[in-house]
């Protein structure tokens, strides 16, 4: 499988209790690496 995710940090006002996100942007079971780099590129 092939995915394409974001991971979000937070801002340096946040650092005392913060959470880090990560977030499945595009998935597929079939996708060849070629439309992998085009789906980020257009991320």
């Amino acid at each position: 499988m092939k995915v394409i995710y974001k991971i979000t940090y937070p801002t340096r006002e946040q650092k005392s209790d913060f959470t880090i996100r990560k977030e499945i942007i595009w998935e597929s079971e079939a996708a060849s690496n070629e439309e992998v780099t085009q789906m980020e590129m257009m991320g």
